[in-house]
C-alpha cells in the first residue's frame, strides 16, 4: 500500500506524495542539479520519479551521495542522501537513503525567480588624474533580466560587461517593495552566449559602496544607490522567497 506521507524530525509538515525535491550532486559551482517528484515511501526512506536534469557539469549516477533540498512554507530543508536505482514490481524507481540528520537551512537569500524585463544598465568608468569625470559620463544601454535574487541578478546585455565591472542598474521591478530606482552592482561572471553577454551582477548594499566605489567617483552618482541598505536587501529577499514558495506549490518550477 502506497503511504500518502512521511513525517520526519526537524520538518514542520510531513513530506507527501508528488512534493518536489531538488538534488544536488557535487560541492562546487559545476555540481549537477536535478528535481524529482516524491513516488512513494519505503522504510523511512524516499521513492522518486527519474531526476531531471536542470544543470551543472556532474552527472548523477547509481549510489551518487547527494544533497537533497526541501522547500516548504516557512523554510527550507536539507539533507546527505545516497540515490539508488531500485525495481519496483518491475517498474524502474529510484530511492533516496536519509543519510544524515535533517538541518532547516537559510537558503532565502539565495532564492532565485526567472523574470525577463528591460533595464538600463551603466558601466561605470575607471576615475584616474588624466580620465576626470565629466557630465553625462553614465552611458544606458538596454539589457534584459534573466532571474533575480536578493544578492543579485543575472542579465543578458549587448554591452561588454566583463568580471569585476563595476555597473548601475535602473530598474522599476517590484513597485509594490519601494526599491531604489538605481542600484550598484559588480559583475561576478561573465560569458558570451548567442552573440550577448550573459552577466552575474552581485548587488552592492550601501554599507558596502566605498569597499568598491572609489570616492571622487561615489559623489557623482545617483543618490539612490545609497537606499540600497541592509532592511531594503532583506525586504526583497523575503518577497523573492515567498514568489518562490509560490511558483513551487503551482508545479511551475
Amino acid at each position: 500500500m502506497i503511504k500518502v506521507e512521511l513525517k520526519l524530525q526537524k520538518i514542520s509538515q510531513p513530506l507527501f506524495l508528488r512534493e518536489k525535491l531538488e538534488i544536488i550532486y557535487g560541492d562546487d559551482e559545476n555540481a549537477g542539479k536535478y528535481i524529482t517528484r516524491i513516488e512513494d515511501f519505503l522504510n523511512g526512506d524516499i521513492v522518486v520519479d527519474s531526476p531531471k536534469f536542470i544543470g551543472g557539469d556532474k552527472l548523477l549516477h547509481n549510489n551518487a551521495e547527494v544533497k537533497v533540498y526541501i522547500t516548504k512554507e516557512d523554510a527550507a530543508y536539507q539533507f546527505f542522501s545516497v540515490i539508488e536505482k531500485i525495481q519496483i514490481n518491475n517498474i524502474s524507481g529510484y530511492v533516496l537513503h536519509i543519510s544524515s540528520d535533517i538541518e532547516r537551512v537559510q537558503r532565502r537569500r539565495f532564492a532565485r525567480v526567472e523574470i525577463f524585463e528591460e533595464v538600463l544598465v551603466s558601466r561605470l568608468p575607471e576615475i584616474t588624474k588624466k580620465n576626470k569625470i565629466s557630465f553625462g559620463f553614465l552611458d544606458w544601454k538596454t539589457s534584459v533580466t534573466q532571474n533575480i535574487s536578493g544578492a543579485g541578478v543575472l542579465i543578458r546585455s549587448e554591452q561588454q560587461i566583463i568580471e569585476n565591472n563595476l555597473i548601475l542598474l535602473n530598474f522599476g521591478l517590484f513597485p509594490e517593495l519601494n526599491l531604489p530606482k538605481i542600484i550598484a552592482g559588480i559583475c561576478r561572471r561573465s560569458e558570451i552566449k548567442n552573440e550577448s553577454y550573459l552577466c552575474g551582477v552581485e548587488f552592492i548594499e550601501s554599507g558596502n559602496l566605498g569597499k568598491f566605489i572609489k570616492q571622487p567617483l561615489l559623489k557623482c552618482l545617483p543618490a539612490s544607490i545609497k537606499n540600497f541598505d541592509a532592511r531594503i536587501q532583506n525586504n526583497l529577499v523575503n518577497y523573492l522567497f515567498q514568489q518562490q514558495i509560490k511558483l513551487r506549490q503551482k508545479g511551475l518550477i
